[in-house]
Formats: structure tokens, C-alpha cells, sequence
């Protein structure tokens, strides 16, 4: 299985005093979010070192909740509670002692439990590392379904990248042609020196010349696939910069070259970017 991990996932195991649920969407950086009962609030620091050493991005809910069949675990009659609001209308209504029904429904009414049992406490915790393993794993099997489309875009892009060189020859001589005649068209009406021509014209070809953006494209291409194939923990944020790089690259290339053909090559570079560019918004 690939070592790449998604940054969507989700898990949900359990037991009979508890279920666990885990599931992430994609984030710049990591937002992780429990949502405990009161009980479990003394567990909160914990259970977020749990989780924030193996989940490294994205926007992460963790939920536990509590089985209502525990009898440690059933609230109790807040007795201080009733006793003065029984108090209170009675005062008010002395002829009317009951109270009335919807008072009774406050949520006031009942105390959760005081102490967390120390056993549940250990199978929280147990419970949470064997719903975040299970989280992990299905994050690496999204990252596995990606895996090879991005591959496949990826050596495509290498591909045409490396079939420019026997190109890029052909289209420096037409494009020193074509400066020298502009040039010579623009200095028709005056004396001009051969040489002096040359130099401009080789001049401005260096700048116009697409080699060295091939360049810097194939190894950032390189790069791209090497990172896919043995990634870094995590590799969400290279594998943009890579790609933004790319990316960069072909732009400048598409402004650089007029001959169709290669032109050609150059707009599917650029959909190809784009292609590999929306997938690793994925990876974590």
C-alpha cells in the first residue's frame, strides 16, 4: 500500500459503553475538533496528542459518545435543584404544591456523573487509537486510488517536456530568422553594420529562448514523481509547490514559443498542471 495518504478519511468503531467516529475533509493545516461529553473533558488534551501525532492536515471532527445503558454513567436528580424550585412555588402558589410538568424538564433537573470510572477511562483511550488506525488506513487507501492517475500525469508531462529538445534546435533558427529580419526591416532606411545586426538579433533570441524554462520544467517533473513515490510525512505542501512551479514553467513556455506544433504540446502541459494540481489539493 502507498504511503500516501489522502486528506479525506473516516472511521467509526465501538463498544458497548462507547462509539467513535473520526472524519477529516481538506485543510491548509491541521483543525482538529472533539466533541466530548462533559465526563470526558478531563481527556481532551490527551485525545488531541493521540490523534495530532499520527494525522499531520486537514479539517478533523473526533466524536465519542457515551452508551446511556452504563449504569456509572447515568446522571443523577439534582435534589438541591428541585427541592427549591418545589420551595419556591409553593410560596408563590401555596394552594397548588405540585409542580407543573414543564418545569420538571429542565435540563438542570439531572447532574451528569461526577468521576469518570477508571476503566472507561483506559478504553477511551484504547477506543480512540483503534478508531484512528482504522481513520489512517483509509486515508492510505484514498491515497492509493490517487497514486496512479498522478503518476500517469506526471510521466505524460516528462514525456513531452523531453521531446522538446530535438525541437527547440528548429525553433531557435526560425526565430534568429525572424529577428534578423525585423531588425533589418527597421534599419532598412539607414546604414547599418551586419555584425551589429547579428548581436542584437542573437541577443534577443537568448532572452526569447525556451530552454532553459524546459529545463527547470523536467526537473521539476522529476522531482514531482520522486515525491509521489517515496513521499515525505506530509507531502501535501511540496507536491503544490511542485506543481506551482511547474505550472510557472509552462506559462513562461507559452509565451515564449509560436511554433504551433509545439504550442500544442505546451497547452497540454498546461492541462496536465492543472490536472495533477487539483489531485494533491487532496493529499495530506
Amino acid at each position: 500500500m502507498s504511503e500516501l495518504r489522502s486528506m479525506t478519511g473516516f472511521a467509526q468503531t465501538g463498544t458497548a459503553r462507547a462509539t467513535y467516529t473520526l472524519k477529516s475533509y481538506n485543510h491548509k493545516f491541521l483543525d482538529l475538533n472533539l466533541a466530548l461529553p462533559p465526563i470526558l473533558a478531563p481527556l481532551d488534551r490527551d485525545l488531541r496528542g493521540i490523534l495530532g501525532g499520527k494525522i499531520q492536515r486537514g479539517k478533523v471532527l473526533f466524536a465519542i459518545g457515551l452508551s446511556a445503558e452504563d449504569p456509572a454513567l447515568f446522571p443523577r436528580l439534582n435534589r438541591a435543584y428541585l427541592q427549591h424550585l418545589r420551595a419556591e412555588w409553593k410560596a408563590v402558589f401555596p394552594d397548588d404544591p405540585d409542580l407543573p410538568r414543564g418545569l420538571l424538564e429542565s435540563d438542570r433537573l439531572f447532574l451528569s456523573a461526577e468521576t469518570l470510572p477508571l476503566d472507561l477511562e483506559q478504553e477511551v483511550r484504547d477506543g480512540t487509537q483503534a478508531c484512528l488506525e482504522r481513520f489512517l488506513l483509509s486515508r492510505r487507501e484514498e491515497g492509493e486510488k490517487l497514486l496512479p492517475s498522478l503518476l500517469a500525469a506526471v510521466r505524460e508531462i516528462r514525456g513531452l517536456v523531453s521531446g522538446f529538445e530535438p525541437k527547440l534546435a528548429q525553433v531557435r533558427v526560425d526565430l534568429l530568422a525572424k529577428l534578423k529580419a525585423q531588425l533589418c526591416g527597421l534599419l532598412s532606411e539607414s546604414p547599418s553594420d551586419p555584425s551589429r545586426i547579428e548581436q542584437e538579433a542573437a541577443l534577443l533570441c537568448s532572452r526569447m529562448d525556451p530552454e532553459e524554462e524546459t529545463v527547470r520544467a523536467a526537473q521539476f517533473a522529476q522531482r514531482l514523481e520522486e515525491t509521489l513515490l517515496q513521499p515525505p510525512r506530509p507531502a501535501g505542501k511540496l507536491l503544490d509547490f511542485l506543481v506551482q512551479e511547474l505550472s510557472r514553467e509552462f506559462q513562461t513556455l507559452s509565451q515564449k514559443v509560436r511554433d504551433f506544433a509545439v504550442r500544442e504540446d505546451v497547452l497540454r502541459l498546461k492541462m496536465l498542471a492543472e490536472r495533477v494540481r487539483e489531485q494533491v489539493q487532496n493529499i495530506e
